[in-house]
């Protein structure tokens, strides 16, 4: 080989390594963008999941606060109606009463009469 090829042929050669280099960084260059995507994928997935948990739990609360609040409504309402009982038993007795009274007085009164006629009349 003369000095002339020799010459070529490391000139090849350095020019082979440098394309090998660049092709290197260029695959680097591309796993690192591959990558960055996916992260950022994951991010987003993670982020939506996220979301839906807190969807979820604020779809929980609720239900369990509209849970509570039947709860109580429903205590007030028999709440309301043993008053509501109470106050009507209270009355009945009260109006019992006075009948048994009106009665007592009635009848009183006539056994009275009926025994001042009939003293009247043995008279």
């Amino acid at each position: 080989m003369t000095g002339r090829q020799q010459q070529q042929q490391q000139q090849a050669q350095q020019h082979q390594h440098q394309q090998q280099r660049q092709q290197q960084h260029q695959q680097q260059r591309q796993q690192q963008h591959q990558q960055q995507r996916q992260q950022q994928h994951q991010q987003q997935r993670q982020q939506q999941h996220q979301h839906q948990q807190q969807r979820q739990q604020q779809h929980q609360q609720q239900r369990q606060q509209q849970h509570q609040q039947q709860r109580q409504q429903q205590h007030q309402q028999q709440r309301q109606k043993q008053r509501q009982q109470q106050h009507q038993q209270q009355r009945q007795q009260q109006r019992q009463q006075q009948q048994h009274h009106q009665q007592q007085q009635h009848q009183q009164q006539r056994q009275q009469q009926r025994q001042q006629q009939q003293h009247h009349q043995q008279q």
